[in-house]
């Protein structure tokens, strides 16, 4: 309300309608305050309130406070008198000399002279006040403040909040003549039922300013709820147990030093959508809690701390409020006040942080300062933070929080720092989740129907079918009709406000256009920053004179961050991304260029940059032009040190989902086979990185130029101090190369094609634990029998029918890279011939004997022996035929694959081992 509508104050009258005097709402349940003077003496009450509203009012429903000169009327809700609630100030002491505002035949300005005791003499006895806030009046209005004057039972307000301070009483006395009195709210007395009206009014009614309240703090932070989700979100389907649990015991009351919960999900999991339903949980009932959305992008690059953001949340919230008529100076809604509100109502404030991987380059490489600056920030606020985030960043991230600071979960995520793990929906839940939305049990195809994005965007698709669709899609199917879909949308908004209006075929050939132009912008996206688009670039594919722009953000296919855009679904951002994604360039520079021996190629890494576009012939030179201005620079990913190092920063490995994305749509397009050879290309560059160091004198000129490297995660790595962790070029190569080849293998429709990829990395697996002595380092692990059957490993040929186009040898690699031979482990079913088994090749050197020993033949094992004089390192027959020599096709360090030296010697332990011919 604004400090003079006197239309916010109720009217009271007597039965046959004489004023008696005023009064305000002052909670949700439509509770007036008004002067005890106003009721005393009345069985019954009329209240009038806006409009030809009123209504009448019982004995019973007045709680009469005459030592304090107040009153209590209940009329039942707020929608009886029509009649906003007043919020009333927390200050308990108001300073001699304010100037108020008072209902006095008018709004009229007052000066608080001072306190002091006064009488309040009733219709049965008098009543001491223990003080009273005496006012200074004009003689326009002094006349209201006389006994039974128009005054009586009126607020007293804030002129800048607007809040309540005092209620005037008329007949309130003193020892000197005063112009008049009003009896103030906070500090009054310790009465029940004044008491309670004041808590609720301070978590239901929102004030600002100076007097800003739990629920003003609470309507700042709804606001960035609000907007978080973006347009069509919604919440989750079902509930997940098992993070609710995790959540609720996270942010129960009292002090504690774990302040930051991790929550681990891949995209399209239902992350978003899991904080958003956390907000809603502690947004209803009758005790509300603070809740605070921000985003990655909403991070800036000179934040010290994470209150940084939500300052700037806080006044972008509070310039809404004041542009809706609120008052009062919003800068005083400080993170620290807000954080203090949150911990008096006995709830703390959450801070709900999502997508961090969107935070500027410049910040992300300072990550430890920000890290430790927030958790020293919500320890002393008594704040808890809940980041959302993909693995790929909480391996680093987490690993940087201070000791005892994580949230540790009662089934925390393996392999990572102590977080939550969301993954796809169990069968129960996404029986109920299909349920929910209409989908058929048989709606997608297998392995496809527990995925959270998946469900929800085929339950759109269908929303917009005439009828049944035929088929059983996978999530691609899926993706590409959700984005068809959304171009057509897109589509009619444009044709709609165009002028003619467009229709029928016109619309479907603005639907090709719609979805030639998100393609665009995907392909841009894959450039300078943290994956999203640019203000300029969206604005020049999608021109807002034109209505493109609005109609892209209303229908919710990308939404703004922070300085500029994103794909509301990331996941979905990525499968578009990943078709414009030169594949083989962006794993040369993020993999392969750092254990080739190529004497140049470290001066043309240098002009790399990843991720690469694939550009329009009609582009390309705009598309170098943004290659060269790209801050992702490969190098600087890896901190290799040309004789110029450009100033870039490395490729965030968040966005390894575009590269996962381009080698999945590889498989599709091209075939098993060709994935399968650049799978094997990864196995083979972890193979040679294991055996390479850093550069010493690179990593010192990398510290004495400040140019920061590639982060460390707790198994690329340990995370050191400062921000950039210093994890050097070949270790962050051997992180894409193992995460690109695993979370390929994870996510293809079928293995069974790549088999042979799946052998040649459980050889590798095997290989390096026995060189490192296995589990522990004490022994090297036995091959135990799985579940199928399957038992013995020996070495076989790759079946003609499997091999590659290599060097002629059966090698899955595509033609011109390095030889790998035709020798893999081969799976033997339990049962089969045991004893000695020789396997023996047309290649030089003598055969290699699986023996049985010990107690091996119990567990199906087997154990290596040399079977004859050890052969110095050389091609394999067919590359000799073909008349490669050994430096050219098979180097030494992979010479085992075509050579096969001797194996390692005989390790004495009483467990069966199995070892191999070489050691990785």
């Amino acid at each position: 309300m604004g400090s003079g509508d006197r239309s916010m104050l109720v009217r009271i009258c007597d039965p046959v309608g004489r004023p008696r005097g005023t009064g305000f709402v002052a909670d949700d349940r439509g509770t007036v305050v008004t002067s005890h003077e106003a009721v005393d003496g009345l069985l019954r009450l009329v209240l009038h309130g806006t409009g030809d509203r009123s209504c009448r009012i019982e004995a019973d429903a007045i709680t009469a406070l005459p030592e304090l000169d107040l009153a209590l009327v209940r009329t039942g809700g707020l929608d009886v008198l029509g009649v906003d609630p007043l919020p009333i100030v927390l200050r308990d002491r108001i300073e001699a000399g304010t100037y108020v505002r008072i209902a006095a035949h008018g709004w009229r300005e007052a000066r608080v002279l001072g306190v002091a005791p006064v009488t309040y003499t009733a219709t049965d006895r008098s009543y001491r006040v223990g003080a009273a806030m005496e006012l200074a009046l004009g003689t326009d209005g002094r006349d209201a403040l006389r006994l039974r004057g128009a005054a009586v039972g009126g607020p007293v307000l804030d002129p800048d909040s607007g809040a309540v301070i005092a209620v005037v009483g008329t007949a309130l006395r003193c020892e000197h003549n005063a112009a008049g009195f009003a009896v103030p709210l906070v500090g009054a007395g310790t009465d029940a039922p004044l008491d309670a009206l004041l808590r609720r009014n301070a978590t239901t009614v929102p004030g600002y300013g100076r007097d800003l309240n739990l629920a003003g703090a609470l309507q700042l932070a709804a606001m960035s709820i609000g907007a978080a989700g973006g347009p069509g979100a919604r919440p989750d389907p079902v509930e997940r147990p098992d993070i609710t649990a995790e959540f609720t015991a996270f942010t129960a009351a009292g002090e504690r030093p774990e302040v930051v919960l991790g929550l681990v999900a891949e995209p399209g999991t239902g992350r978003t959508t899991e904080l958003a339903a956390l907000a809603a949980r502690r947004a209803r009932g009758c005790d509300p809690a603070l809740t605070l959305w921000l985003r990655g992008a909403d991070l800036l690059a000179d934040d010290a701390s994470v209150a940084d953001a939500i300052a700037r949340t806080l006044g972008q919230a509070g310039r809404i409020v004041t542009a809706a008529g609120a008052g009062g100076d919003m800068a005083t809604a400080t993170p620290e006040r807000v954080a203090r509100l949150a911990a008096d109502s006995g709830r703390p404030l959450l801070v709900l942080l999502d997508g961090p991987e969107e935070m500027p380059p410049v910040l992300a490489h300072r990550l430890d300062r920000w890290t430790a600056g927030t958790v020293d920030w919500l320890r002393s606020n008594g704040a808890r933070l809940v980041i959302a985030c993909r693995s790929e960043h909480w391996e680093t991230a987490g690993a940087l929080c201070p000791p005892g600071a994580l949230h540790r979960p009662a089934r925390p995520a393996r392999r990572l720092p102590a977080a939550v793990r969301l993954g796809e929906l169990t069968a129960s839940q996404a029986q109920r989740a299909r349920e929910r939305y209409a989908i058929p049990a048989d709606a997608l195809a297998p392995g496809h129907d527990r995925h959270p994005l998946t469900l929800r965007l085929l339950a759109e698709v269908r929303a917009a079918l005439p009828g049944d669709m035929a088929g059983r899609p996978d999530t691609d199917d899926v993706f590409g009709a959700h984005l068809d879909l959304m171009c057509l949308r897109i589509a009619v908004r444009i044709a709609a406000a165009s002028r003619p209006a467009l229709r029928g075929t016109a619309v479907r050939r603005l639907a090709a256009r719609v979805t030639g132009q998100v393609h665009e912008a995907a392909r841009r996206c894959l450039g300078p920053g943290q994956g999203e688009l640019d203000r300029a670039a969206f604005e020049e594919i999608f021109p807002w004179r034109t209505g493109w722009a609005s109609a892209v953000l209303t229908e919710g296919l990308l939404v703004p961050a922070g300085a500029g855009y994103r794909f509301a679904h990331e996941e979905l951002g990525d499968w578009v991304q990943g078709a414009h994604l030169d594949l083989d360039r962006a794993l040369r520079s993020l993999v392969h260029r750092w254990h080739e021996e190529d004497p140049g190629g470290g001066a043309r890494a240098a002009e790399e940059r990843v991720p690469a576009q694939r550009s329009p012939r009609t582009s390309r030179r705009a598309s170098a032009d943004s290659e060269r201005g790209q801050v992702q620079g490969a190098d600087a990913a890896s901190g290799a040190m040309p004789s110029r190092e450009p100033h870039t920063l490395p490729v965030p490995r968040h966005r390894i989902g575009p590269v996962i994305q381009a080698l999945l749509l590889l498989g599709r397009r091209q075939g098993a086979a060709a994935l399968s050879h650049r799978l094997a290309d990864l196995i083979e560059a972890m193979d040679r990185l294991s055996t390479r160091t850093d550069d010493p004198a690179a990593a010192a000129r990398r510290q004495s130029t400040g140019i920061p490297t590639a982060a460390a995660g707790p198994h690329g790595g340990a995370a050191r101090p400062g921000g950039a962790e210093d994890a050097g070029p070949l270790l962050d190569a051997s992180w894409w190369a193992a995460h690109l080849l695993s979370q390929t293998l994870l996510r293809v429709p079928d293995a069974g094609p790549h088999v042979e990829v799946l052998r040649l990395l459980a050889g590798r697996i095997v290989r390096r634990s026995g060189a490192e002595g296995g589990a522990g380092g004490r022994r090297a692990p036995v091959m135990s029998r799985p579940a199928r059957g399957i038992a013995d490993t020996r070495w076989g040929r790759t079946p003609s029918s499997d091999r590659g186009s290599g060097c002629g040898c059966g090698c899955p690699r595509r033609t011109g890279s390095t030889c790998c031979g035709g020798w893999y482990l081969r799976t033997a079913r339990h049962g089969e011939t045991g004893g000695t088994a020789t396997a023996t090749a047309d290649r030089a050197g003598p055969s290699h004997v699986l023996t049985r020993v010990g107690t091996a033949a119990r567990s199906g094992s087997w154990m290596w022996w040399p079977g004859g004089s050890s052969p110095g390192p050389g091609p394999c027959s067919p590359c000799s035929a073909a008349g490669s020599p050994m430096s050219a096709r098979c180097p030494p360090r992979t010479v085992w694959r075509c050579g096969r030296p001797s194996p390692p010697p005989r390790r004495r332990s009483s467990t069966p081992v199995v070892t191999s011919p070489s050691t990785i």
